[in-house]
């Protein structure tokens, strides 16, 4: 191990993260970005290969700590095979206590392995990597990610979560003044880093940013000491995050929170039209600007050739399988939750569309389900739902000519 690597597994055995209860049952709710299903569907429009492949996929979780991503991607990806890799013995210890726990490894076939993603060596390649909060805790990111797109199969997909400059700034400032005051990753650092945030005056900025934006993720010490006491990390800004990704030979597939990434959210007008005029880059440089709360980048990458399905043919669509995507909450029922866990309200026509395909057999094209509706009026619906992410597709597989 380098140094810096020596230092990090050392602070996470001391501070195993992330700090949640082990619980008797399987994680609550869902999180889309760690299905592959949902997060296939996102990123190039339809599911891996085809419904009727059935091929569970093979994942690997890159940083896991304590097992929390780990369990959600064996429930959410069930029958799958998942590595789990850290260089944390105490986290994974946890890990592995947490999924006995919860009837993770019933649910899929889990291996827990400690090792860093710089020693892993060469391993069967993956369909989905899962790496949340670990390369920005490399002295370079960029070996790194290039470890994990070599042990990614062409057309696999990583899930990336990656700190942000822009909205760590007073985060960064603390954590400075920690340093030179000689407050370490350990019992009393804790102790005293929270006392100087809770004894500055109540007008200061950084007491203010403590108080409304992180306080309320900090009731655990494992949490405050990850913030503001880690020994190593480098923040990314939009500019640094692509050439961090050209690097690596994978292409960028999309934001897992597309809506933060929309200019209309701060423009309008004149304004909006010149903004959307930039090219990709500058506009996202522009949102980055504009948004001094974006503390982090949450984002997919495909290992190319990945392929894109619009669906804007009817003919096309209506020749797809479909699924309801297991990230939606509230079904069966016309008042869901979407993948994003906002409200979502299915007419009458929609409800009865997802009901007959729910009731019809795995394989059936979207053509042939039982309903009363014109093609024009099918199609329109499949595509409304398949763009707000609760209908996944897939091409069949022996399409009738």
């Amino acid at each position: 191990m380098s140094d810096t690597t020596k230092l990090v597994s050392s602070f996470y055995d001391r501070f195993p993260f992330p700090g949640e209860p082990l619980l008797d049952c399987k994680p609550p709710g869902y999180i889309w970005s760690m299905c592959f299903d949902a997060v296939y569907s996102a990123c190039s429009g339809a599911l891996y290969e085809n419904l009727q492949a059935k091929n569970s996929p093979r994942i690997l979780d890159a940083g896991c700590g304590t097992g929390v991503s780990t369990d959600y991607l064996a429930f959410l990806n069930p029958d799958s095979e998942i590595l789990a890799i850290d260089i944390s013995e105490q986290a994974l210890s946890i890990a592995s206590e947490r999924l006995r726990r919860s009837g993770a490894f019933a649910i899929s076939n889990i291996t827990f392995e400690k090792v860093s993603i710089l020693e892993i060596g060469e391993r069967k390649p993956f369909d989905f990597i899962n790496s949340i909060g670990m390369l920005h805790h490399l002295q370079e990111p960029y070996i790194g990610l290039a470890e994990l797109a070599e042990l990614l199969k062409p057309g696999g997909i990583i899930h990336l979560l990656l700190y942000a400059e822009g909205g760590r700034v007073e985060i960064n400032r603390i954590k400075k003044v920690l340093k030179i005051i000689g407050l370490q990753g350990n019992d009393d650092g804790v102790s005293l880093g929270k006392s100087l945030l809770r004894d500055l005056p109540e007008n200061n900025r950084l007491r203010k940013h403590y108080f409304d934006m992180v306080a309320s993720l900090c009731d655990d010490d494992k949490s405050f000491a990850d913030i503001y006491l880690h020994p190593f990390e480098i923040n990314f800004n939009i500019s640094s995050l692509f050439e961090l990704i050209d690097k690596s030979g994978l292409e960028f597939a999309g934001f897992t929170n597309p809506n933060v990434w929309e200019l209309q959210r701060f423009l309008q007008g004149e304004l909006l039209l010149r903004g959307r005029s930039l090219p990709l880059i500058q506009q996202l440089q522009l949102i980055e600007d504009l948004d001094p709360d974006l503390d982090h980048f949450e984002f997919f990458l495909a290992k190319p050739p990945l392929p894109k399905f619009e669906w804007s043919e009817d003919s096309e669509i209506l020749r797809t399988c479909g699924r309801i995507s297991p990230c939606v909450s509230g079904w069966p029922g016309q008042d869901l939750l979407d993948q994003e866990m906002n409200p979502l309200t299915l007419d009458s026509k929609a409800y009865k569309f997802l009901k007959i395909l729910q009731d019809c057999p795995q394989e059936t094209q979207l053509v042939d389900l039982p309903l009363d509706f014109s093609s024009e009026e099918m199609a329109s619906i499949a595509r409304d739902l398949h763009r707000r992410n609760v209908l996944l597709l897939s091409p069949c597989r022996n399409p009738a000519t």
